[in-house]
């Protein structure tokens, strides 16, 4: 197993302008979206969709044609009315129109919308309710807080290759064991191909966590699960699953993964590759040994990595190479100081073009603050954004380049600010594959976006400029505003462990002007190599946005 942990040389930094990405098109400028959720998707048809969710002012939508010009404009009223609690939990194109699953609490109770919106016109094809979860009472939220459970949840995700979908529900207050998790595939018409509960073989054990689905066309998905009895409940132990289910789950078939003596696998990542017809399986464990030497644990928070390549024809799996930090670790110490060391959580994996798989880490700290009074207390949650670590390995399984892109930003979560429900953990930004961009105190222009691209891969970040020398000289300025930072490229895809940035849109004319984006919306076109970002255009005290088009190198 491989550790790493969240916490509750010098290169020469050469900057040139659009090396790497050359903008072709913008479009007209627009307010800037500060509330609700944004996306931009590639249309098959080469139009480009940007798509704001908001839950008082419906849908807005902007369609662009294949030339980059804006062809319509639009808001979509849905009969919803305001959505309380709203969640963006799926957002993505099937059968030439836009899909969007929405989720909202009505009475406590979580409840999906499904919401088709033609994708020419934007007109509204249909809305219904297709799923809900159990009430959240009293008791369910303070096992949750306080006892470990998992929150109910809806997880939608779909076949890259095609346009099929999964939805599962996740009951985890459901009675019965073999009824807590749902599975709902769906086919490009949006009919049902297979409905049915995932439990594990024989209900040997009563607790169940879903952690990913893959979806394989319309015909078959896998999904990756846990099983766990306590010791109240036959024993400390526990085992992970692939289980694959045909149309029917009822007769579902599972491949034993590993067995453990109790350590919870709460997230994971589970993709099928075409290039050799494998399933790749990669988990995030918390850890219980904890390294001496700390006072208490420290803030500190263990991790363990579990990576499984499996074969579903042979229905076997082997264990997946060692995930070597060392290049990594030995480039941090250089940098930052010989007693530091790189600690970060599993944010992403990547089936590369060329049939190499990378690994995306992102430093994780979460501060909480609890203060008291004779009368009341009062929490505060603050979550940092730490540097990146990318490491790629080949079809052998040999570590073959890996990249360190130092970072440092802090998430705004003042309410004043608009920052309310901001939250970051492990696998947050595999999520977003799927879904799209909670805006709220600035805090969209911050994480990082990777560009698995057709060529070559990249990090992409808004940063300050002068980070380039201070990284020089081992040290970092953390990123709370963003009104001095412009965006910034690094390429992840070669042997250099600390990989020069490059201004995406090129140096800002003046000393007060800068070029950023919302890449944490952005779309990519593989077939024509074209990335889609959301730019931010400042002028005074006016803020704008506009999309914009680039060709990738």
């Amino acid at each position: 197993m491989n550790k790493i942990i969240l916490f509750i040389a010098f290169s020469i930094f050469a900057f040139q302008l659009n090396a790497q990405f050359k903008v072709i098109a913008r479009g007209p400028s627009f307010e800037e979206p500060e509330t609700g959720y944004a996306k931009i998707l590639f249309m098959k048809n080469k139009n480009t969709v940007y798509i704001h969710v908001t839950p008082k002012d419906g849908i807005k939508l902007k369609v662009y044609d294949a030339d980059h010009k804006q062809i319509l404009t639009k808001v979509v009223n849905h009969k919803f009315g305001k959505l309380k609690g709203l969640n963006v939990e799926g957002c993505f194109e099937i059968n030439k129109n836009i899909t969007l699953l929405v989720s909202e609490y009505d009475e406590r109770t979580p409840v999906l919308y499904r919401i088709i919106l033609d994708g020419q016109t934007g007109n509204l094809v249909s809305q219904e309710e297709i799923a809900k979860l159990s009430k959240i009472t009293l008791g369910a939220a303070y096992a949750i807080q306080f006892g470990g459970v998992k929150m109910p949840d809806f997880i939608i995700r779909k076949d890259p290759a095609s346009e099929n979908y999964t939805i599962t529900t996740f009951n985890t207050f459901a009675s019965e064991r073999d009824r807590r998790i749902e599975v709902v595939h769906y086919n490009n018409e949006h009919k049902v191909v297979s409905k049915g509960y995932l439990s594990t073989p024989e209900d040997k054990y009563k607790y169940v966590n879903i952690l990913d689905i893959a979806v394989m066309g319309d015909k078959e998905a896998y999904a990756l699960i846990y099983g766990f009895n306590t010791a109240r409940s036959g024993g400390k132990e526990g085992e992970l699953f692939v289980a694959n289910f045909k149309n029917n789950t009822e007769n579902a078939e599972f491949i034993s993964l590993s067995t453990d003596a109790g350590q919870i696998s709460t997230q994971g990542v589970l993709k099928y590759s075409k290039t050799d017809g494998k399933l790749y399986a990669v988990t995030q464990v918390q850890s219980e040994q904890k390294k001496k030497g700390f006072f208490g644990n420290d803030g500190k928070v263990y991790y363990d990595i579990g990576y499984h390549i499996i074969d579903p024809k042979a229905k076997s799996s082997v264990v997946g190479p060692e995930i070597d930090f060392s290049g990594i670790n030995k480039k941090f110490s250089e940098t930052f100081g010989e007693k530091k060391e790189y600690s970060g959580v599993l944010q992403n994996f990547y089936l590369n073009e060329d049939g190499t798989y990378s690994f995306v880490f992102e430093g994780l700290v979460v501060d909480v603050t609890t203060r008291m009074s004779s009368s009341s207390s009062h929490t505060t949650i603050t979550y940092q954004l730490g540097d990146i670590a990318v490491l790629t390995y080949n079809q052998k399984g040999v570590h073959t380049s890996c990249a360190l892109v130092p970072k440092s930003q802090m998430l705004n979560t003042s309410i004043l600010a608009g920052g309310v429900g901001i939250t970051a953990e492990p696998l947050y930004h595999y999520t977003r594959d799927f879904t799209a961009q909670l805006l709220g105190g600035g805090n969209q222009f911050k994480s990082f976006a990777y560009l698995n691209g057709k060529n070559k891969n990249y990090i992409l970040i808004n940063d300050i400029e002068e980070n380039a020398e201070r990284i020089q000289k081992g040290k970092l300025t953390q990123i709370k505003g963003v009104g001095e930072c412009d965006g910034f490229a690094f390429e992840t895809s070669t042997a250099n462990i600390l990989p020069s940035r490059n201004f995406v849109f090129g140096k800002a004319d003046g000393k007060k002007d800068h070029n950023l984006a919302v890449f944490t919306i952005s779309d990519f076109d593989r077939e024509t190599n074209v990335y889609a970002t959301l730019k931010l255009e400042v002028d005074g005290r006016d803020r704008s946005v506009k999309v914009v088009w680039m060709q990738v190198e």
